[in-house]
């Protein structure tokens, strides 16, 4: 990040619009170095995400250009690259992020910025010349170039939020989500957050802004338990950390790139989803002069206006009404996501060693691994300051849903719920589990004295045995 003499630099730039902070003295200096690391990671897992998407969507690659700035010697009349840059994506990424800061975060609205955003805002530019606004009556959106800038956007935007992941070579004239099974990519995992992985692009739905939008794919935020409980439930370390999800419940972790999916629990298929990329949340979580994010203006207060159309809009009626139920994205939820990690893994020594031997395999994360995963997964908390920097809770054998997890903790309820109407059913589950140390010492004790008592029985039968055999020996000499 160049920032040095008071010259920033793009990638600077970037952060500061996704982090929402003015300059370095918004940090303390400890928490700015630690920050600095974090903010590294994004950025290197951008261009990596930008590589992997030129190499592997034509469509993807062919429509970048639309949105890029119109640049080269001959003038303003100069088409873009054909192939972009690491730094030109860097540049649209910032005038992105910037839109969404003012409060316009529907597609429509960030292409206007785009071409606001080009030297002069001159009606020659390339999005204006192949019609970039979707006409009102639009039947066929894929007949458009502005369809295909919107698809194009809609990948820009999981990359800044990481909120969903956006599947390669999309139908032209779709939003269409990627819910695919790392390990085996011909197969689909099951969600029941993502309730529909695509949606047509329409003039209705470019028009939205952000939130409503995604709204049309399902429930893709985090709803928050209420301050008074109607039950009264805890949460136990030992019923959800790795090690027993694994040797007795015999959950399934699957490591995702969307941070909706963390901590989806699929009973029929025994599979926990959990947020891989640690980092961004703790980029997002370290303190500073505010506890602003990009999600703060992505989530505007209900009753902001919503986009361009009238409220009358049925499609945007329903959006509004949806994103009224559920609380924005906030610092506390990212501090939450990694002491849900911490909890699961970190917290137990059994789980840290499976986590090891299980998920720090070479290759196991391909090139894009994040490095705080292990710190945090594979080794004690008091080995990682993050948590003393974030003001994280305490670890604790028990954890109230309502108070320290309030954005997970009805997905941890679920979990655990799960847990605890497991039975072992033979004598290796019986001893691995360890919920409850009382039972697991009491039952482990009276088989011992069992086996022990009965191993002395037979002992003493058979030696009582011999005894009488050698009596009637002896007898019989006589």
């Amino acid at each position: 990040m160049d920032h040095a003499s008071g010259r920033i630099g793009p990638e600077f730039e970037l952060l500061r619009t996704v982090n929402c902070f003015t300059s370095e003295e918004d940090f303390q200096s400890e928490d700015w170095e630690a920050w600095q690391q974090y903010a590294n990671w994004y950025i290197h897992h951008i261009k990596a995400t930008f590589l992997a998407w030129v190499g592997a969507d034509l469509g993807f690659r062919n429509a970048l250009p639309l949105l890029l700035p119109v640049e080269g010697k001959e003038g303003a009349g100069s088409p873009p690259p054909l192939i972009p840059n690491t730094r030109d994506i860097i540049s649209l990424l910032i005038v992105v992020t910037s839109s969404i800061r003012r409060g316009r975060s529907s597609m429509v609205e960030i292409l206007d910025e785009l071409r606001k955003s080009r030297e002069g805002g001159q009606e020659s530019d390339r999005l204006m010349n192949h019609r970039l606004s979707l006409p009102p009556n639009d039947e066929n959106p894929a007949a458009y170039e502005g369809s295909r800038a919107c698809q194009a956007l809609f990948v820009l935007m999981s990359w800044i939020l990481l909120l969903y992941t956006t599947a390669q070579q999309s139908p032209p004239g779709l939003f269409r989500l990627h819910l695919n099974d790392p390990s085996d990519n011909r197969k689909t995992l099951r969600s029941y957050s993502w309730t529909q992985l695509s949606c047509p692009v329409s003039c209705d739905l470019a028009g939205l802004r952000f939130e409503h939008l995604v709204n049309h794919f399902g429930h893709l935020k985090f709803q928050r338990l209420p301050s008074q409980p109607r039950w009264n439930t805890a949460v136990s370390a030992s019923n959800v950390n790795y090690f027993i999800l694994s040797r007795v419940a015999r959950v399934r972790v699957v490591w995702v790139e969307a941070l909706s999916l963390h901590l989806e629990f699929d009973r029929r298929t025994s599979t926990l989803k959990l947020f891989r990329f640690p980092s961004f949340c703790a980029m997002l979580s370290v303190p500073r002069a505010s506890k602003a994010t990009i999600f703060d203006h992505v989530n505007l207060p209900a009753d902001h206006q919503l986009s361009l159309f009238s409220a009358g809009n049925d499609i945007q009626s329903q959006a509004h009404t949806d994103s009224q139920q559920t609380d924005p994205y906030s610092q506390d939820f990212f501090v939450e996501v990694l002491c849900s990690l911490r909890l699961i893994f970190g917290q137990n020594s059994r789980s840290r060693d499976l986590y090891r031997k299980s998920f720090q395999k070479p290759g196991e994360f391909g090139i894009d691994k994040d490095p705080l995963l292990d710190q945090i997964c594979g080794a004690p908390s008091h080995q990682c300051d993050l948590f003393d920097r974030i003001d994280a809770l305490p670890e604790r054998s028990i954890y109230s849903p309502q108070h320290d997890f309030p954005y997970l903790g009805q997905r941890l309820l679920e979990l655990q719920d799960f847990v605890t109407a497991q039975n072992p059913a033979d004598l290796r589950t019986l001893w691995y589990d360890v919920r409850d140390l009382n039972r697991y010492w009491t039952f482990w004790a009276v088989f011992i004295f069992g086996v022990a008592s009965i191993f002395l029985t037979v002992i003493q039968t058979i030696l009582t045995g011999l005894q009488l055999a050698s009596m009637a020996s002896g007898n019989g000499n006589k």
